[in-house]
């Protein structure tokens, strides 16, 4: 079950501090290490959601091989959790699952050629095989940003984290993933969450 919050930036000041106060002392004091109030406020409902899902107050976490956390003494309750500027997101699940949330942003084309293949390329700049029309900017953000939430909720998935194969880890995977991409209306920001089928 996947649940986005994105309501979060009406969390400042005395709302943002009553929220924390519901996190166990340990994810608070991960709050607090974040210079800004907006990384506070997106690790702390972050956190809350998790809970809310859960019904645990007292979680505590264990970390796999490649960082990938999981609730300690309960091994068949899996989560992943992911925020940005604007939304937080999580999913609980009784198998492993990855979630990636991400704002729409300007478009790079030195992380594109790092991150995606030639026809992922192809595919966020040309709206066919016909090249002589390029996709719009506003067009081309989306797309990249999916593709972008897409590897990295299959990566969490995985438990692997950010690796060298960014460009062909969608193909690697492919008919074993299934995706579910979500869109804010208003284009602020994707969410991907992944499942193995």
């Amino acid at each position: 079950m996947l649940r986005i919050n994105d309501t979060i930036e009406t969390m400042r000041g005395e709302h943002l501090l009553a929220e924390m106060s519901l996190l166990p002392q340990w994810r608070r004091q991960a709050a607090l290490c974040y210079n800004h109030e907006s990384g506070r406020r997106e690790s702390t409902m972050a956190f809350r959601l998790l809970q809310d899902m859960t019904g645990l107050r007292d979680i505590e976490f264990s970390v796999g091989e490649h960082g990938k956390p999981w609730i300690k003494g309960i091994p068949d309750i899996h989560f992943n959790l992911s925020h940005c500027k604007f939304a937080v997101a999580c999913v609980v699940d009784s198998v492993p699952v990855g979630v990636d949330i991400e704002r729409v942003g300007r478009y790079s084309p030195r992380l594109a050629e790092y991150t995606l293949s030639p026809e992922e390329w192809h595919y966020i700049h040309y709206a066919s095989s016909d090249t002589s029309v390029p996709r719009p900017y506003e067009e081309t953000d989306l797309l990249f940003t999916v593709l972008w939430t897409k590897k990295e909720s299959l990566l969490k998935l995985i438990g692997t984290g950010i690796t060298d194969n960014l460009r062909h880890v969608l193909d690697e995977y492919d008919g074993q993933v299934l995706f579910n991409t979500v869109m804010d209306k208003e284009c602020r920001y994707v969410c991907t969450e992944a499942h193995f089928l």
